[in-house]
Order: C-alpha cells, then structure tokens, then sequence
C-alpha cells in the first residue's frame, strides 16, 4: 500500500474558528471585539456565522487574518427525534452569491433539513454539522442527513454551558456508515467565556480564503481543543503513523476495529500496524486522537484506505 495522507507536503499551519458568534449571553460583543479576541488568542481566520443572516465582515480582515462568509441555520423536529438540525455554512465571499447581511432563514424557510444543505452547499458552501448532542438528536436520525463534509466533533459552548461539547460517538457512526466526515473542533461563542475553545489548524499553501478552503476540504487540518500539536499523520503499507507535540497518549481507531491505545510520557511520534486489528479486512479508516496530560485532545482527519 502506498503512502496515504491528509496533511499536504508544502506548506503553513494556521489556526481558525468555523463558528463564532457575535451575540453572547455573558456580554454582547460587537464583530469588531469578536475579531479581536480571535486576533489576540493567535487565530489567522474565522467565520461569524450568527443565526439565520448571511455575514462577511470584509472590512475586519487584513493579509494576516482573513474572514470566511458564513451563517448558522436550523431546522426542528419531532420532539422524539430530537431539538433540531443545527447546521453551519461557510464558504469564500468571492464564490458566494450571498450579500453581507442577507437572511438566509427566509431563503430556506419552505426546505426541509436535506433541501437546505443541499442548497447552501450548491451556492458554494461547505456545511458542517453542529453540536448533535446538544440539540440531543437521536443517532438515526443524524445518520439520515447527508451532503455535510464535517461534523462539530467538539462544541466549546456545549461544553461550557452543559458539559456535552464532545460528540465523537456521532463521529464514528458516520465513519462506521461509511460517510467520509471530517471532525471539527469549533467555539460557537454564544458564551463569552466559550471563546478559545476548540478550533482547527489548517495546513494551507497561504493564508488566502482560497488556500485555507482547499486545505479544509482536502481534510489538511487537525481539530484542537488545546490538545498536542499534530505535525503529520500518514498510513503505509497498512501501518499508520503520527507525529505531534507532547502526549501523554495516543489511541488510533478505525471503523473495522476497536482501536489500540499507547500511553506514556512525552510521546512524540507513534504508530499502529492496521493488520493486527481484529477485522483488518472490514477496515476502511483510520484516525487518530492525542491526548495531553490535562486531558486536552487533538484529532486527525480519516485517512481512507480504499
């Protein structure tokens, strides 16, 4: 098997929020604040994506930190299947149609939770799937939903506010049902206090809405909530193999297998031989997660073996 990997070979790490909001229950912060939380926690790009109204903010950003258009729309349900669908939408202001204010609750308010994703990716956004424990919708029912490139892995507001931000049980559903979902580490800072916590790091060319997007995409990233720093991640010839800051353990899991988890101090680089899991034939993907003596996590992206 030859060498698969996410990361791309040359380029720059650059730290980013995909969900941020203006409007916090903990002190209202204007975008011009917002920005300059994410300037001074040592971001390089966000996306403001407050609730129903389409948002660029092209005049808060500069060639050190770039801004994504972006919004968040829901949907409800049945209250035996769950709150509501909770999705985010970014995407290049360039390659939007969107204005900067638009509302886009109003352009989807006649579509179901599929026609929207599928309307909102086709104007050239990325939709990313938010906080499903928190809005406590049941596994079948997230499982139906499609076209989502990622899924908030982990939510930094849920944490804060109801201590249910990290969803990798959905995480895995989706990568067991054979769905190609990327995990995302994410604020959605209705909390002032909820700022800072969870984000990704995206190796990119150059720091351009382009560049960044493509790298997204690609799943060139690492989600974070403060976890090691992960500087590769790779599988050859059926071994997997990852490289990062500090851990205090590895684990690397699969939808054909249980996993295998190796603790230590100080552990930098490690890797797992895919042909000792107990159903090698069965496995399709492979990820990692590396955890810090504080318990902090960092996940890699699915490097997809066939």
């Amino acid at each position: 098997m030859a060498k698969i990997r996410t990361l791309i070979e040359q380029g720059n790490w650059y730290k980013g929020n995909t969900h941020s909001h203006t409007t916090v229950s903990d002190g209202r912060l204007s975008p011009e604040d917002a920005v300059a939380v994410y300037r001074e926690y040592g971001y390089h790009w966000m996306a403001i994506t407050d609730h129903g109204i389409w948002g660029t903010h092209d005049g808060l950003q500069d060639e050190n930190f770039i801004i994504f258009g972006g919004t968040e729309l829901g949907k409800p349900l049945p209250p035996k299947k769950g709150f509501g669908h909770h999705v985010v939408f970014i995407g290049v202001p360039s390659q939007v149609e969107f204005t900067h204010g638009q509302n886009i609750d109003e352009l989807c308010k006649d579509m179901d939770t599929q026609e929207m994703i599928d309307f909102m990716v086709k104007k050239g956004n990325i939709a990313i799937y938010a906080h499903p424990r928190w809005s406590h919708v049941k596994m079948d029912e997230y499982l139906k939903i499609k076209n989502c490139m990622a899924l908030e892995i982990y939510n930094s507001a849920s944490e804060v506010e109801c201590g249910c931000g990290e969803v990798s049980s959905y995480f895995e559903h989706s990568l067991w049902s054979g769905d190609r979902m990327l995990a995302i580490a994410c604020d959605d800072a209705h909390l002032r206090s909820a700022y800072g916590g969870g984000w990704i790091v995206v190796k990119a060319k150059a720091l351009t809405h382009k560049d960044v997007m493509d790298a997204i995409k690609a799943g060139s990233f690492y989600a974070s909530t403060g976890g090691p720093e992960i500087t590769d991640f790779w599988v050859e010839d059926g071994v997997a193999h990852v490289d990062c800051s500090p851990a205090s353990c590895v684990t690397f899991f699969g939808d054909g297998t249980v996993g295998e988890a190796f603790r230590g101090e100080g552990i930098t680089s490690q890797s797992w031989d895919s042909k000792k899991a107990w159903l090698p034939d069965k496995l399709n993907c492979i990820y990692a997660v590396c955890t810090d003596a504080n318990g902090k996590l960092s996940w890699t992206q699915p490097v997809w073996l066939k």
